[in-house]
């Protein structure tokens, strides 16, 4: 980890056990909870319906959607429903009495992941995990069809 890439964005104090708080770190809306004493760090946008996420309910280490209802779990991103769907996530630490959130890059869409599955020779499929906006999705390519889940 780069301490350099760590932006102050809250005071420790201001995040009690328990709580969720929408900060604004370079631009990018993050959701931070504190839970089991560890602090976690993710997109407050839900990529359903672009909901804020700070407005749900935190029940364990699952944040509700308060538009529909997505569940999201907070140590990884990752919604509930599918393996293909996870909320862009961000380390987070204490810092001289303020919470710090690692922020690399600077544009919030980005590929993450490309697998490449042959046949004889042959394109048989096409995995791409990229970032769009808020959320990881991943996109199945093949030859018979294209399925985004």
């Amino acid at each position: 980890m780069d301490s350099n890439n760590f932006v102050a964005c809250l005071k420790d104090s201001e995040l009690k056990e328990g709580q969720m708080k929408p900060v604004r770190v370079k631009g990018k809306p993050i959701l931070l909870v504190r839970k089991g004493g560890q602090i976690f760090g993710l997109s407050n946008i839900c990529p359903h319906a672009e909901c804020s996420l700070h407005n749900g309910i935190l029940n364990e280490y699952l944040v509700m959607c308060p538009c529909h209802g997505w569940k999201f779990d907070i140590r990884n991103g990752q919604y509930t429903e599918s393996d293909a769907i996870t909320l862009v996530n961000y380390k987070c630490k204490v810092q001289n009495g303020k919470i710090c959130v690692e922020i690399i890059g600077k544009g919030s869409s980005f590929f993450n992941y490309g697998e490449l599955e042959t046949d004889d020779n042959k394109v048989k499929r096409v995995n791409l995990l990229i970032t769009v906006k808020f959320a990881r999705i991943n996109i199945l390519l093949s030859t018979a069809k294209t399925k985004i889940f």
